[in-house]
């Protein structure tokens, strides 16, 4: 039998990191990509979590409340197309208004791009994953 390790099992904090260098040397960015389609997708569901946080009474504090309103301005305005320009300069406002409410910075780190051609959802595709967009084709 032999062994896939020389010494022990690398951690996932050095395959994480063997992945980010394995991205940079590929030229791919660190963050996902995101249309308007996938930035009022996730916009859509920090506001599904503060509505339900507010409903129940939890963690009420002023960033997670003037989070809450500007999300749902900010939905309204997603509800028609716009430019790159203005979907930047969205995401660039959710990141800096989350990051007092959140501590997952994560989820907001996207690279806003052009719009992707997505195949139509099926129905396993909406019980499974819901409102979740679709991957974008490759062709």
């Amino acid at each position: 039998m032999t062994r896939m390790w020389r010494d022990e099992p690398p951690t996932s904090a050095a395959i994480r990191a063997r992945c980010r260098r394995n991205r940079a040397a590929r030229g791919r960015p660190d963050a996902p990509l995101a249309d308007q389609t996938e930035l009022r997708w996730r916009l859509r569901s920090d506001a599904a979590v503060l509505h339900q946080e507010h409903a129940l009474g939890l963690d009420e504090t002023d960033e997670r409340e003037d989070l809450l309103h500007w999300l749902d301005d900010a939905l309204g305005k997603l509800a028609v197309a716009h430019d790159l320009v203005e979907l930047r300069l969205i995401a660039t406002e959710w990141r800096s208004r989350r990051r007092k409410a959140f501590s997952d910075g994560w989820w907001a780190d996207v690279t806003v791009v052009a719009p992707m051609r997505r195949p139509t959802p099926t129905w396993w595709w909406r019980l499974r994953h819901g409102q979740e967009p679709t991957p974008a084709c490759s062709r």
